[in-house]
């Protein structure tokens, strides 16, 4: 009865896990709509799929780096999350401005289509020619 019971737990965790892979895999979706509504969803999701490769333990390690954040919000009933949540937005948006490094540098996406990337090194770039003449 226990292997019984230790296979029905173990496929119905095959259900959960893969869940959890391919949420960490399309974490960078709403970011990548933001950035550019035209962006069509599949591309949205193909982009995010593969800056996420090779990234998704970073990014669960970056979660599980706040357990200690959300238990002292559960204790305080919720009022410790008033300053919680703005502090994981913030810190997830870094990470995906780090991907969104990496999905130019590996040609996953053209800076045409990351629209923040582009007025950010543009403004770089005038600012160097500014400073050489």
């Amino acid at each position: 009865m226990f292997m019984v019971n230790l296979r029905v737990f173990l496929w119905s965790l095959l259900f959960v896990i893969p869940g959890i892979m391919k949420s960490f895999e399309y974490a960078l979706v709403p970011y990548l709509i933001s950035e550019n509504p035209d962006m069509s969803t599949q591309r949205a999701f193909e982009i995010s799929k593969k800056t996420m490769d090779g990234e998704k333990m970073r990014f669960f390690l970056l979660g599980l780096s706040f357990i200690g954040w959300t238990l002292l919000a559960v204790i305080t009933c919720g009022l410790f999350s008033l300053f919680l949540n703005p502090y994981l937005n913030a810190t997830f948006a870094e990470f995906y401005a780090c991907m969104r490094e990496k999905a130019i540098n590996y040609g996953y996406a053209e800076t045409d289509e990351l629209i923040d990337y582009a007025q950010e090194h543009s403004q770089e770039y005038a600012q160097d020619d500014f400073f050489n003449k």
